[in-house]
């Protein structure tokens, strides 16, 4: 396994994790750390969100399918098609995270919450650092 498929692995892993921790606190009914997470990306910290409202909540199970499902996609890719196809995998995972980062922070911002859209910069680094990492050190290697 190249250095790349590992970084892609450790990325889904951590993408999945928190997909399956926020599905695991809504389950239980733990809902104040994911109270305080919406508060902190969507209010910047004023205490005033809480995670109440079947809607809010539905939301929650929302996005933690969609972490664990991308999280999926990117360990799935990272893989055999990452071996056999690097340029057209490396592609697909670009497009599909920048088409993520790029809807859902604009949304954030649109909605008045622009830390979300700085948070999701870890999401987006997990994807696109590696990938840059390979890319640029093949252009090294083959100069």
């Amino acid at each position: 396994m190249t250095t790349e498929q590992k970084r892609l692995r450790f990325g889904a892993v951590i993408i999945i994790g928190f997909g399956l921790l926020t599905w695991l606190l809504l389950a239980v009914g733990a809902t104040t750390p994911l109270s305080l997470l919406l508060d902190l990306v969507a209010f910047g910290g004023t205490g005033t969100e809480v995670l109440t409202l079947t809607s809010g909540k539905m939301l929650g199970a929302i996005m933690a399918g969609l972490c664990v499902g991308v999280g999926l996609v990117v360990w799935g890719l990272s893989g055999v098609h990452l071996r056999q196809l690097p340029g057209e995998t490396r592609r697909v995972l670009l497009v599909m995270i920048w088409g993520w980062y790029l809807v859902d922070s604009s949304g954030s911002i649109l909605v008045g919450a622009p830390v979300n859209a700085i948070a999701n910069l870890s999401f987006l680094v997990l994807v696109v650092w590696p990938i840059w990492a390979a890319r640029r050190e093949e252009r090294l290697v083959t100069a």
